[in-house]
């Protein structure tokens, strides 16, 4: 998952070079607004890459072993039955 996550960062920063490559051919063209563009670029840029380095770090954090994590919903589990157990115990009804 953390390298399609890579390779997925390294192709918006090879698009993101892409549309912020060099100024001139598109302002030599006569066209404006060309710094909208770039601007334009440089914040969707910024965006995909924010948002595909938090869900990199998201996926490297240390995470419970899935063994752990059953023991421990199961003591939950347990505790709350032996809550209410002992509480209708208390009343035969």
């Amino acid at each position: 998952e953390i390298e399609r996550l890579s390779e997925q960062l390294e192709e918006k920063e090879r698009e993101a070079q892409r549309l912020l490559g060099p100024p001139w051919p598109r302002e030599v063209g006569g066209r404006g607004g060309g710094g909208a563009e770039r601007e334009r670029a440089r914040a969707a840029s910024h965006v995909l890459c924010r948002s595909l380095a938090d869900e990199t770090h998201q996926l490297r954090r240390p995470r419970p072993a899935p063994a752990h994590m059953c023991q421990h919903l199961a003591k939950c589990l347990d505790e709350r039955q032996g809550g209410q157990g002992a509480a209708g115990e208390q009343s035969p009804e």
